[in-house]
């Protein structure tokens, strides 16, 4: 399962089995298509979020394929939940190995999206790719700005 001799890692910051759970259906697809080896969920949970972490856990015990990372324990851990993705980027130093990151709220993945987003990564020497998040405020302020989304909206 490689795409351009390359090993294909796909990459969650972790939180939420509600949206995960339609996640999974797209990343078993592509892992059962020969594009993806390893899904990596990075548990980026707190220890009151018990049904999302069972179920992280039981998506592992289920799914060789699936990895579940702790957060970096030797990493101090910010108040902001979302500040702490970053210190998982540090387990992304495998050899010959693509790492293409998904937000945990991600719906819909296109059949070739993945794929695709190896093959950009591996021809600009990029260190991860990741599909644009339309709840993001920048990349919304960028597509308004090319006139992919209206203005108007927020």
């Amino acid at each position: 399962m490689t795409v351009e001799n390359s090993r294909v890692v796909a990459t969650t910051p972790y939180g939420r089995k509600i949206t995960v759970s339609i996640l999974f259906e797209y990343m078993k697809r592509d892992h059962a298509a020969g594009i993806l080896d390893e899904w990596e969920l990075w548990m980026n949970t707190d220890p009151d979020q018990e049904e999302d972490i069972a179920y992280a856990n039981q998506l592992a015990e289920e799914n060789d394929w699936i990895t579940l990372k702790p957060r970096p324990h030797w990493r101090n851990q910010n108040h902001v939940k979302q500040y702490n993705t970053r210190t998982f980027f540090e387990y992304n130093t495998e050899p010959n190995t693509v790492y293409v990151r998904f937000d945990d709220d991600i719906v819909y993945v296109h059949e070739n999206a993945i794929e695709n987003l190896v093959k950009q990564q591996l021809h600009n020497n990029a260190f991860v790719s990741y599909p644009i998040i339309i709840n993001n405020a920048v990349s919304s302020w960028h597509l308004q700005m090319q006139g992919v989304i209206p203005r108007d909206w927020g």
